[in-house]
């Protein structure tokens, strides 16, 4: 699967010359909204009848808001038309493979330019984007 999903960020940011998640979203006429949403909640993406909307957290750095967009747009591209909170209550659906194809998004998209860098570690990288280290290690071996 991780071959799908690179492969897929690729053309994206082929297609839309950016690998900038806020700028894919535009291209995509997908909504980025900021909201007053509790801590423990960064975002979360919503497929509407009208279209598709990433609401954020307003409390996030640019750091943090740059890499939940880059979630949730993972999200929005490949889980098109699915719910996770219908599918954890209502279905025998696993949402946590949804999650973790998300994150594995989310790498490629942000580390794009990381590739050649060997001075980081998938460690910091981790912790500077909120990813975890298995997407990141994906990611920068794939």
């Amino acid at each position: 699967m991780h071959n799908t999903i690179k492969r897929t960020v690729a053309e994206l940011v082929q297609k839309y010359n950016t690998d900038e998640p806020e700028e894919l979203c535009h291209a995509l006429r997908i909504v980025v909204v900021d909201c007053d949403l509790p801590k423990v909640t960064k975002g979360f993406c919503m497929m509407l009848k009208t279209g598709t909307a990433i609401v954020l957290n307003q409390s996030l750095d640019a750091t943090e808001r740059r890499c939940c967009i880059a979630h949730e747009l993972g999200h929005a591209v490949l889980h098109e038309g699915l719910n996770y909170l219908f599918m954890s209550h209502n279905t025998c659906m696993v949402p946590g493979r949804y999650e973790r194809e998300a994150d594995l998004f989310a790498a490629f998209l942000l580390l794009r330019e990381i590739k050649n860098d060997e001075t980081v570690t998938t460690g910091s990288l981790s912790c500077k984007l909120g990813l975890p280290e298995w997407a990141i290690s994906k990611a920068l071996l794939a």
